[in-house]
């Protein structure tokens, strides 16, 4: 675990911002996720915050994360600002370097959602909050579905979306922050 020195129940976040993709950056994303790293830290999370991440480091993030929670036992919370899509009803992040050219590429080269689940569950902490702030429209995306898609929560776990199931969202180029964080 990155963060020291930890004490038990305390509250861990991870917060992680990809706006450099391939094909399109997104304006918003990072700044989204500052202003969340902003109010966890007034809440007294302590926070991992990481930026512009490829699968191999999405994947240390989170198991830094879940290792976090295995010392504290405090609530753990984590937020994904960037790309996400869904594929056969699972739900997948996609990492800056991500080549995604058909939705098999989605199964084999974005983070699955349910490894993020799985991970926390490790963690026997008591309560999880997941906020995929990830559905950007991205119309290069090659995929029959829009959105993401609905997550069956275990217990002790919850689960937030910036719109409706398979739904997206287009960014304001005006604001600094999406609707989602200013209202969040």
């Amino acid at each position: 675990c990155p963060l020291t020195p930890l004490t038990a129940d305390m509250p861990v976040a991870l917060v992680i911002a990809n706006s450099q993709y391939e094909n399109q950056t997104l304006r918003q994303s990072v700044s989204d996720a500052n202003a969340m790293d902003n109010a966890l830290k007034k809440l007294d999370f302590r926070v991992i915050f990481k930026t512009e991440l490829n699968k191999k480091a999405m994947t240390q993030a989170v198991a830094e994360l879940s290792h976090c929670l295995k010392i504290t036992g405090g609530v753990g919370l984590f937020y994904f600002s960037g790309y996400g899509v869904q594929v056969n009803a699972e739900n997948y992040l996609l990492p800056i370097n991500a080549d995604i050219k058909d939705e098999i590429d989605v199964e084999f080269d974005a983070f699955p959602v349910n490894k993020i689940l799985t991970r926390l569950k490790k963690s026997q902490n008591a309560l999880n909050i997941l906020i995929l702030d990830a559905s950007r429209d991205n119309p290069d995306l090659p995929v029959s579905k829009r959105g993401l898609a609905s997550i069956s929560a275990p217990n002790g776990f919850f689960i937030g979306y910036p719109t409706g199931l398979g739904q997206t969202v287009v960014e304001d180029t005006r604001a600094t922050n999406s609707l989602y964080i200013r209202a969040l």
